[in-house]
């Protein structure tokens, strides 16, 4: 599936859809959406330093 948030109100599977939101769709309609306009690529997420796990070392076996 390809995330997109879309520029102009669309209608997809019969659920409207307002400027802004994000949706996913396979990859043909993706292109089409793109192609005509009415959706642009949903940015990636930033990944942040609280989104990773700290690191913690094994503890020694005896």
């Amino acid at each position: 599936m390809t995330a997109l948030v879309l520029l102009k109100p669309h209608t997809h599977a019969g659920k409207a859809g307002e400027p802004g939101e994000r949706i996913d769709v396979d990859e043909i309609t993706a292109q089409w959406l793109l192609a005509n306009g009415v959706a642009t690529p949903s940015p990636k997420p930033v990944k942040t330093e609280s989104d990773s796990k700290p690191f913690q070392p094994k503890e020694p076996k005896p």
